[in-house]
C-alpha cells in the first residue's frame, strides 16, 4: 500500500501502464478518471500562511503545481473533501510543491467515508509512529469501532513521498465508496515549521463501483505509446492552459470530441510529449486504432469533410494521412465517396449570391460575415486538398511536407565553394523562397510532355534519392516575389552547385540558394532536434556502415523519426533503402519509428524490402548467384517489420493500382473542376489543378472526362482566355492549360486549341509590351506574376504550336522550341495559320453560299443561302450545346472567315443598284433587302422557338467575335473610386464605307 521511497523515480515515470481499453459492454468499466472537480473542502484546521489566499488549501484540488497550499505554522493538520455525489476511490495522490518551498509533505493518512469524518478522531494517530501505522494498515491492528457506523474507520492509506521528487501514489488494495475524503497531513521532509502541499489526487469513478475491482497500475504518472501518431512515449500529466488533443488532426479525429482549444478543463488529463508539444486526450491515448485507417473513420473523415464547420479539420486529417502511406489509405476513402463528397464540398463553398464585383469590394472593405469568412476558408482548405490529392496521384514535386514560406532545416552550400573550413557546407536554418522548378526534361519546352509510366513510376522508388532533375514543380510555381527577373532567378542570387531544388534565403544574410531536395528539412522543432534528426538520416544513409551505437546517440538526443525531408522520404525508408544492418532497424522500430511510412511513390518499407527479395529470388531462379546472407537480412527485415505493424497490401500491383486511382480522379475532377463555376469566376488554384491533369493524364482519360458539360465549359474557357482575362495569372495558366492540351498529339484536342485563336493571342502576349493591350487588366500591388513571366510563358506556348502547325513534325518541335523570340519568319507564320478555318468544312460551305448569290441571284441560290443559313444556326446550337466530336465553329473562326461581313452584304443591296453616294460623302446608311431579310428572319427571328435561340446565339458569336478580335481592356476597377463596377456605355460609331471591292 505504501510507495516504496527508495524507488527512483524516474522508474515510476518511465514505466509503461497497462493499457486498459474503453468498455466494450455498458455494464463494464473504463478507466478511472481524476474526481476532483466534484471536491471541496469542507473542513480543514491548518489554516493558511500569513492568511493569504493565494496558498489556501483548496488550491490543492487544482492538478497543477501552481497556485498550492502553504499552511500556518505546525503539522498534523487534517483536511475533510466532501464530494458531490458519491464516489468510489481508486488511487491516491499526492506532491509536495516545487523546489523553492521548504516544507514539502513527507507522510500522511487517508480515509475514505459516508458521513462526515470526527475530527477529533482522528488526532489519536499523531503520536502513532510510522510501524504502528503499517501494522493498521497491513491489518495486524485496528483503532476502529465496527459496532458503530458513525465511528471513524482505520485509514486505507497510508503514504510516504520520495525526497526527491516529493511525490507518491497509491492503488487501494480495496476499493472504498463514500462521499467524503479526509486526509492527515502527519510530517515533512524538513524542520516540521509548516507543511506546503501542491497536489492532492483523488482517481476513481463516480457511483459504487468497489465490487467491480481490477487492477491498473499507476495513473497520475502514467506513459503511453502511439507509434502510428508520435514516435516518443507520451506522459499524463495536467495544464491549465488551453490545449486541443492532437487525435483531432488524425483520421476519424478526437475519440472524445475534441475539435478546438479551450472545450477541456484544468481537470482533463493530457498525455504529452514535451520536446514535440502533442498532446492526445485519455480516450485518443489508449486506443489501439488511433492513427490507423478503418471503414469507421473513413465515413467520420468524410463525415467532416462534408460539414462547413468541420471541413478544415477534416482537410487536416486527410492531408495528414495520405502523407504517410497515401497508397494504401486512397483507395478506402475513394471507395468511401472521397470525390463524390469533394466536389459537393467544393461547390457548396464556391456558391454565392453576389456578383462578382460585389464580393470583390466586399473582400476589399473587410466586411464580411461570419458566414462568408468561413465560406472564403473553407473554399482555400478544399482548393488545397484537391492540390495535393493532385501531386499524390500523378507524383508531381519533391513529395514532402515542405511548402513555400516554410522555415526549413537545411544544407547550406559554401558560398564561395572553395570548401574552406569556415565557409565549408553546413546545416542552418532558411526560409523555402520557391519549390523546385519544372526541367525541361519533364516537359519539353516545345510542349512535347514526357509522362513516364505507372511502371517506371513504381521502380522509381527502388533509388535513395531521386535526381534534382527529375523533380517536376506543382500549382503555383510561378510566383518567387519581386525579387525575379526575367533569367527566371532572384536578383543577386547566384548559381546553384545542385541544380534544381528547393529555393532557400538563409537567417545569417547569405545569398539565396538551391538545395537538393533530400537535404531539406521542415522545421518541426529547436534546432538541437532538427541537428539529431539529419545526423541520423545521414547516419542511416550509409547503409552497411552505419553505426548502430551512433543510431541510438542520435535517437537519444531527440531525433525526430516522424520526420520527412523534401522528398517525403521517413528515416525508416531512408534506412531501408539504403540497406543497413537488422540492428539499425531494430533500433528504429523500438525507438517509435512509423512501419508503413511511404515515399513521394507510395512504396512502404516492407514493399520495398519484399521487392528486392522478389528480385533476388528470380535472379536464383535464372542461375545467378545470389549472396545468401543479404537474402537472410532481407527475410529477418520483412518479420521485424510484420511484428512492429507492417503490413502489405494484398491489392493489385503499385503500378496498377495507382493507374485506377489516376482514373478515377482525372474523369472525375476534370469534369468537376471545369464546371465548378463560370469560367470567368474559376479561381487560379482550380486551373492550376486542371493544367496538371489535363498534363499529365492519358488521352482516354481526358476524352472520357470531356463529356458535353464539360466540354462547352472548355470552349468558354478557351474563350475567355483569348478574350480578355482579369489578371496575368489567369492568362498564364491559360497558357499552360492550352499547351498541355496541345501536347496531347490528339488532332481533335489540338483543333480545339487552334480554333480559338490561340496562335494569335500567344503572339500577342509573346510581343506586346503593354498587357492591357491583350485585354487583360493588371492590378501592379496584387500581381503574382510579372510581364516577363508572362511572356516566357507565351513564347513557349507560341513555339509550340507554330512548330506543329507550319511543320507537322514533332520530332522538330525541340528545335524550334529552343529558339530565342518570335523572327519575322515566325510572324509570317502567325498571318498563315488565320486560314486554318477552313478545316470547318460547314462554316465554308455557308460561307460559299452566302457569297453565291452576289454573283447570280437564282431561285436556286436564295434557296441554298436558306439552308446555309440554317446550317449557320445549327452550327451555332452545336457551338454551345454539342460535345467534342460535333461541327461547331468559334468566334476566332468566325472573324477569320469573315462569315459575319458576308451575311451583312447578303442582307444589302448590291452597289450597282443603289447609284453613288451624295457628293462630298464617302459613307451612306446601307439599305435593306427585304426578300433576303424574310429568308434571315426564317433563321434568326422571334417568330419560332428555334429562331429565337438562334438569333440569341447569334448575338452571343457577335459579342465574343468582337471581344477575341479586338482584345479590349476590361477595367473593372478605378483606385479612386473603390472597388466598383463601371457600367457607363462606351459610345461606338459605327460606319460602313463604300470601297471599290463592294
Amino acid at each position: 500500500l505504501k510507495s516504496n521511497s527508495s524507488t527512483p523515480v524516474g522508474y515510476i515515470i518511465d514505466r509503461m501502464a497497462p493499457s486498459v481499453l474503453p468498455p466494450e459492454h455498458p455494464g463494464e468499466l473504463g478507466r478511472p478518471v481524476l474526481l476532483n472537480e466534484k471536491f471541496k473542502v469542507h473542513s480543514y484546521d491548518g489554516g493558511s500562511f500569513k492568511s493569504r489566499a493565494q496558498y489556501d488549501v483548496k488550491n490543492t484540488l487544482i492538478p497543477i503545481i501552481e497556485p498550492f497550499h502553504c499552511s500556518g505554522s505546525g503539522t498534523k493538520f487534517n483536511l475533510v473533501l466532501k464530494c458531490s455525489e458519491d464516489f468510489t476511490l481508486t488511487h491516491f495522490y499526492v506532491s509536495g510543491p516545487g523546489p523553492r518551498c521548504t516544507e514539502p509533505i513527507r507522510s500522511g493518512l487517508v480515509w475514505v467515508t459516508e458521513h462526515p469524518p470526527d475530527v477529533e478522531l482522528m488526532k489519536k494517530y499523531d503520536a502513532m509512529s510510522s510501524e504502528e501505522l503499517m501494522e493498521i494498515m497491513k491489518g495486524l491492528r485496528s483503532y476502529s469501532a465496527s459496532d458503530d457506523t458513525k465511528s471513524l474507520p482505520d485509514p486505507c492509506v497510508y503514504f510516504t513521498t520520495d525526497p526527491s521528487s516529493r511525490e507518491s501514489e497509491v492503488e487501494l488494495s480495496k476499493w472504498r465508496e463514500g462521499r467524503y475524503v479526509a486526509v492527515k497531513f502527519l510530517d515533512t521532509h524538513k524542520d516540521q515549521v509548516n507543511i506546503d502541499v501542491g497536489i492532492i489526487g483523488l482517481v476513481g469513478y463516480f457511483g459504487h463501483n468497489a465490487r467491480q475491482q481490477k487492477p491498473f497500475g499507476q495513473w497520475m504518472r502514467r506513459s503511453v505509446r502511439q507509434i502510428w501518431v508520435h514516435p516518443k512515449p507520451l506522459k499524463s500529466t495536467f495544464s491549465s492552459s488551453g490545449w486541443v488533443c492532437d487525435g483531432r488532426d488524425f483520421t476519424g479525429g478526437c475519440r472524445s470530441g475534441q475539435t478546438d482549444f479551450h472545450q477541456t478543463s484544468v481537470y482533463t488529463v493530457t498525455f504529452r510529449c514535451q520536446s514535440s508539444a502533442i498532446d492526445l486526450c485519455e480516450q485518443c491515448a489508449y486506443d489501439p486504432m488511433l492513427g490507423r485507417v478503418t471503414d469507421s473513420s473513413v465515413e467520420a473523415d468524410l463525415e467532416a469533410l462534408a460539414e462547413p464547420s468541420m471541413c478544415k479539420l477534416a482537410v487536416t486529417r486527410l492531408r495528414n494521412q495520405w502523407r504517410r502511406n497515401w497508397p494504401a489509405t486512397l483507395p478506402k476513402y475513394f471507395a468511401g465517396g472521397l470525390l463524390d463528397v469533394l466536389v459537393h464540398a467544393l461547390q457548396k463553398s464556391t456558391e454565392s449570391t453576389q456578383r462578382p464585383e460585389e464580393e470583390r469590394l466586399v473582400m476589399q472593405s473587410r466586411q464580411q460575415s461570419g458566414a462568408e469568412t468561413q465560406k472564403r476558408q473553407v473554399r482555400r482548405a478544399l482548393l488545397q486538398l484537391t492540390a495535393e490529392l493532385t501531386h499524390r496521384l500523378l507524383c508531381i514535386g519533391p513529395g514532402g511536407d515542405v511548402n513555400a514560406n516554410d522555415l526549413v532545416w537545411a544544407l547550406c552550400p559554401d558560398p564561395d565553394g572553395l570548401g574552406s573550413s569556415r565557409t565549408e557546407d553546413h546545416w542552418d536554418e532558411g526560409r523555402v523562397l520557391q519549390l523546385p522548378r519544372l526541367d525541361s526534361a519533364i516537359v519539353s519546352t516545345a510542349g512535347a510532355t514526357s509522362r513516364p509510366s505507372s511502371a517506371a513510376v513504381a521502380a522509381s522508388a527502388v533509388p535513395l534519392a531521386v535526381s534534382s532533375s527529375a523533380l517536376p514543380l506543382g500549382a503555383g510555381d510561378a510566383a518567387v516575389g519581386a525579387a525575379t527577373i526575367a533569367g527566371g532567378e532572384p536578383g543577386g542570387m547566384r548559381a546553384s552547385t545542385s541544380g534544381n531544388g528547393f529555393l532557400i534565403s538563409w537567417r545569417d544574410g547569405q545569398a539565396p540558394s538551391r538545395v537538393h531536395p533530400q537535404n531539406v528539412w521542415k522545421m518541426t522543432a529547436d534546432e538541437d532536434v532538427m541537428i539529431a534528426t539529419t545526423n541520423l538520416f545521414l547516419e542511416v544513409s550509409k547503409g552497411e556502415t552505419s553505426d548502430v551505437s551512433k543510431v541510438s546517440t542520435y535517437l537519444q538526443q531527440g531525433a525526430d523519426l516522424m520526420a520527412t525531408n523534401g522528398e517525403g522520404s521517413a528515416i525508416l525508408l531512408a534506412a531501408v533503402r539504403a540497406g543497413v544492418s537488422v540492428d539499425v532497424i531494430t533500433v528504429l522500430l523500438e525507438s517509435g519509428a512509423y512501419p508503413d511510412a511511404a515515399g513521394r511513390d507510395g512504396v512502404t518499407p516492407l514493399q520495398h524490402i519484399v521487392h528486392l527479395q522478389n528480385g533476388a529470388a528470380k535472379a536464383a531462379a535464372s542461375g545467378t548467384t545470389v549472396d545468401t546472407s543479404n537474402a537472410a537480412r532481407l527475410s529477418q527485415c520483412i518479420d521485424l517489420l510484420q511484428e512492429h505493424g507492417a503490413v502489405l497490401p494484398d491489392e493489385p500491383t503499385p503500378e496498377k493500382r495507382l493507374a485506377q486511382l489516376r482514373e478515377m480522379f482525372g474523369v472525375k475532377m476534370v469534369s468537376s473542376l471545369l464546371t465548378l463555376q463560370s469560367p470567368l469566376a474559376l479561381p487560379v488554384e482550380v486551373l492550376d489543378v486542371l493544367y496538371l491533369l489535363f498534363r499529365e493524364l492519358p488521352l482516354s482519360v481526358i476524352k472520357q472526362a470531356l463529356e458535353p458539360q464539360s466540354f462547352r465549359a472548355l470552349t468558354a474557357l478557351f474563350q475567355h482566355f483569348v478574350g480578355g482575362t482579369d489578371n496575368l495569372s489567369i492568362a498564364m495558366v491559360g497558357c499552360r492549360i492550352m499547351r498541355a492540351i496541345y501536347s496531347q498529339l490528339d488532332p481533335t484536342l489540338r483543333y480545339l486549341v487552334l480554333s480559338h485563336g490561340a496562335l494569335r493571342w500567344a503572339h500577342r502576349l509573346a510581343s506586346t509590351k503593354d498587357v492591357a493591350q491583350c485585354g487583360l487588366y493588371r492590378q501592379p500591388h496584387h500581381e503574382k506574376v510579372t510581364p516577363e513571366e508572362l511572356s516566357r510563358e507565351a513564347n513557349a506556348l507560341l513555339k509550340d504550336l507554330l512548330c506543329t502547325s507550319a511543320k507537322g513534325d514533332a520530332g522538330d518541335m525541340q528545335a524550334v522550341a529552343s529558339t530565342s523570340p518570335i523572327s519575322s519568319e515566325g510572324r509570317q507564320e502567325v498571318s498563315q495559320s488565320n486560314d486554318e478555318w477552313r478545316a470547318n468544312a460547314r462554316l465554308v460551305e455557308v460561307g460559299e453560299a452566302l457569297q453565291a448569290i452576289r454573283e447570280s441571284e437564282t431561285p436556286e441560290s436564295m434557296t441554298a443561302a436558306k439552308e446555309a443559313l440554317l446550317v449557320f444556326r445549327e452550327l451555332l446550337k452545336r457551338t454551345e450545346k454539342g460535345n467534342l466530336a460535333d461541327e461547331r465553329c468559334t468566334a476566332f473562326e468566325l472573324e477569320q472567315s469573315n462569315l459575319l461581313g458576308d451575311l451583312l452584304r447578303f442582307l444589302k443591296y448590291h452597289t450597282d443598284l443603289l447609284g453613288t453616294t451624295e457628293p462630298g460623302h464617302g459613307t451612306r446608311q446601307p439599305q435593306v433587302n427585304p426578300e433576303r431579310w424574310d429568308i434571315f428572319r426564317e433563321a434568326f427571328s422571334e417568330q419560332t422557338k428555334q429562331g429565337r435561340k438562334g438569333i440569341g446565339r447569334l448575338m452571343k458569336a457577335l459579342h465574343a467575335v468582337v471581344e477575341t478580335g479586338e482584345a479590349f481592356p476590361v477595367w473593372r476597377h478605378r483606385k479612386e473610386r473603390g472597388l466598383k463596377a463601371l457600367t457607363e456605355h462606351i459610345q461606338l460609331k459605327l460606319r460602313h464605307v463604300v470601297g471599290g471591292s463592294d
